[in-house]
């Protein structure tokens, strides 16, 4: 059991900004399709780097956040066994739902701020945070987040202002702050499709900002942390591909075209 969930009703039903058309013509050469949603201020997809920011700010791994979000809670609950009363923590009597709130920090280091609510209904998980931000004192890894996810077991909604701390590679956007407005439908395992909105607001590279959307095929690696296998179409100052080969190669590195155009390959530094 993962810890998770909320009414459904605090998600957004949409995926992007509405129109279905873009504010800047971003649909790139000829074959190239428009962009599904509006951009208002269409993201930078100059050179490899730009869109591999894009990939990975495109939509949250699953498996981070439950990571995070299971990490973040046992953490809550080894300090309430202890006496810790960093952070306080409150759970229904069925034990469905657990909140966690507090600005502190544990006695082994892990970083309390604002708000968490998890909770699972009928087998439907969802996280909701209220600013809350969570740093791992046992782990390399935290997140800051504001907004709500939601876990069906066939599909997962995002609606999240979300920053990926410590050390993700690739996917996992480090540092990276964006709004993040998707759907992930899994159709078949770790298989499935992606459709969204993202609105990047900071990153560490550069003074760089701009809005995106994103839609295409994933198929999460469960041997590889550095990145999954996906193929994302990205549409922002125009359009490109970002291509991650979890399964075979696992050093966080992403084939990349650009307007149809194969612009090599970008690995992190």
């Amino acid at each position: 059991m993962r810890p998770g969930a909320l009414p459904l009703a605090i998600l957004l039903g949409c995926t992007g900004k509405p129109g279905g058309e873009s504010a800047t013509d971003t649909s790139g050469g000829p074959g190239v399709e428009a962009p599904p949603c509006e951009l208002s201020h269409p993201w930078p997809m100059d050179t490899v780097g730009d869109v591999a920011v894009a990939g990975s700010a495109a939509y949250p791994n699953p498996a981070r956040l439950i990571l995070l979000d299971g990490n973040a809670l046992a953490g809550a609950r080894t300090a309430a066994s202890e006496g810790d009363p960093c952070p306080t923590l409150t759970e229904s009597e069925d034990g469905r739902t657990s909140t966690i709130s507090g600005d502190c920090t544990t006695g082994w280091g892990s970083v309390y701020g604002g708000t968490a609510t998890f909770a699972e209904v009928n087998g439907t998980f969802a996280s909701t945070y209220d600013h809350f931000h969570f740093e791992d004192g046992l782990n390399p890894y935290g997140y800051d987040v504001d907004g709500a996810w939601l876990d069906t077991g066939g599909e997962v909604r995002y609606d999240l202002t979300l920053t990926m701390l410590g050390q993700w590679m690739a996917t996992g956007a480090p540092d990276v702050t964006a709004v993040v407005h998707t759907v992930v439908a899994w159709y078949a395992g770790s298989q499935g499709i992606v459709d969204g909105y993202v609105d990047i607001v900071s990153q560490p590279t550069s003074g760089a900002t701009g809005d995106l959307c994103v839609s295409g095929n994933l198929d999460l690696s469960d041997s590889c942390e550095a990145e999954d296998t996906a193929a994302l179409t990205l549409w922002g100052s125009t359009p490109a591909t970002v291509t991650w080969n979890g399964f075979s190669s696992c050093d966080g590195c992403a084939d990349v075209t650009i307007d149809g155009v194969d612009a090599g390959s970008y690995c992190p530094p």
